[in-house]
């Protein structure tokens, strides 16, 4: 018996056309598992560090800016937090912040208001756009030594943030966050050295202003 050529091309296509949707379709119920495992990882959090390093880069400025430093936050009855970095150190201790700035010897002291005071680290981008975003598995990496799965957030919108988080493998945790915009700027966040859920002693967010600092109170 003779195959037809045209037959032959059409049963090899519509193979490669059902195996590229098995292949998408695996994608998908992948991201869904995986998105599901970190939901669960950040709602376990009690304790929480790492260091960290962000670059945020303005393309039509052609300004760019680095910031590093440590981060630990804890939840106890209250959320509690302190992010040291050079020159700037801020301290929650679940009713008061005190931002602490050596160089001009001042620190400033204001009420806590949980909803304004999400800082930027990968958990926390994930957070606020996983629920109402589609997540697309994009491929693996390594981040500091550690496999990671890429999940981009896909919006339906094309004019929204571009959102790409790099999830750990061991932790099912966002160690690495890149947000875009359609001009081009750019932010990155890279954790190194994450720990969740280890002893934390609530001294650590407690602060003491040194002796001879300028005090100004914001509180109402």
């Amino acid at each position: 018996m003779r195959f037809c050529p045209g037959i032959i091309v059409f049963l090899l296509m519509s193979v490669i056309s059902l195996l590229a949707a098995g292949q998408s379709h695996c994608a998908e119920e992948n991201a869904s598992k995986i998105v599901k495992r970190v939901r669960k990882t950040i709602d376990g959090i009690k304790t929480f560090s790492c260091t960290f390093e962000s670059v945020q880069v303005w393309k039509e400025l052609d300004r760019t800016q680095n910031l590093s430093g440590t981060i630990y936050m804890k939840m106890k009855r209250n959320f509690m937090l302190r992010l040291e970095r050079p020159g700037h150190i801020t301290v929650i201790d679940g009713k008061t912040i005190w931002t602490y700035l050596p160089k001009h010897r001042q620190v400033q002291i204001s009420d806590y208001d949980r909803d304004g005071h999400d800082f930027p680290s990968p958990h926390n981008i994930f957070k606020r756009f996983a629920d109402e975003r589609e997540a697309v598995l994009s491929g693996e990496e390594e981040v500091m030594e550690s496999i990671c799965d890429i999940i981009s957030l896909v919006s339906h919108d094309t004019g929204d943030v571009k959102v790409t988080v790099w999830i750990d493998r061991e932790l099912d945790f966002p160690v690495k966050a890149v947000e875009e915009t359609s001009s081009g700027d750019k932010i990155t966040h890279v954790l190194s050295d994450v720990r969740l859920n280890e002893k934390i002693d609530d001294d650590k967010f407690v602060f003491v202003p040194p002796e001879g600092v300028t005090r100004v109170d914001m509180r109402e």
